[in-house]
Formats: structure tokens, sequence, C-alpha cells
């Protein structure tokens, strides 16, 4: 199965390097997104099952579609990722978006959870539960998602 990523949000990552080398990085990212993306969509992707996840929504000034991979820990009806790029700025206000979850695609609503929040702690307990290895700066990003309920 192939993935067609030519929907993806490619503006520049804003992160703290010279001019110069911003294209290099950024260049270095998708790659690495697309190759998460591809293994995640085939035969290898069960082998990841249980440990990433496949995140699309809408850009908030943009409107593209955006389609990033995760990895992800889920608590019940929540999902929770560790942004490590810029794109958790789109979730700075509740935003709707799509997980896929090995053969399921589910639907919720994401939001931010940054370094202060009263809701940080309870989402990285979430996501060191699944992922007790991960080392968090000061300033990473979660996302957490609620998932809508299953319809039957």
């Amino acid at each position: 199965m192939t993935v067609d990523l030519s929907a993806r949000d490619r503006r520049p990552w804003p992160g703290p390097l010279l001019a110069g080398s911003l294209n290099i990085v950024d260049d270095a990212v998708h790659r690495t997104e697309d190759l998460a993306l591809s293994m995640l969509h085939s035969r290898l992707g069960a082998a990841l099952d249980g440990q990433l996840c496949e995140l699309r929504f809408e850009g908030r000034r943009s409107h593209r579609l955006v389609v990033v991979p995760a990895l992800y820990a889920r608590d019940g009806d929540r999902v929770v990722v560790l942004a490590g790029r810029a794109w958790w700025h789109h979730f700075s206000r509740p935003l709707p978006v799509t997980v896929d979850i090995g053969d399921r695609t589910l639907q919720g609503h994401g939001r931010a959870v940054p370094p202060g929040s009263p809701h940080r702690g309870e989402a990285l307990r979430i996501y060191r539960r699944c992922h007790p290895d991960a080392h968090f700066s000061g300033d990473d990003r979660l996302v957490v998602i609620t998932l809508a309920p299953a319809t039957p």
C-alpha cells in the first residue's frame, strides 16, 4: 500500500537554527516522517502496533491536510502523543483529528498540554506508562486526544 503525502503541510520548521541549515533539517524531518508513515502502512506496521500511530488534521491557517506519525499512549478514550515538532501549535485550541492505530481509524479532538498546564501531570503519567524510557525536556509539548464514542 502506498501513502499519498502530497497534501502535507510543508511550511519550514521554526527551530533555533541558522537559516542556511533550516532546509536541511526540515527535509530530514519530513523524510523521517515519510519513512515512518510508509512503514506504518506496510507489512511492518504490525510490528509497530501499540507504539506508532498516524495523525491527520487540518492546518489552522493553511487549511491543508497535515499527516504526521507519532508515538502514542492510549488510556481508554484518551490518546496522548509527544509532539516532537512544531505541529503542536495547531492544537492550542481543541481541533478535530483522525487517529489511525493499527487497522482502526478513530475520530477525536486534540488539545496541546504545554508545560505548566494543570493537565500535564496526568498526560505524562499516561505517556510514561507506555514509554517508561521517554525523556522530556521542560518545553516538550504533549497533545491529548479525546476519542469520540464508537458508533455501532
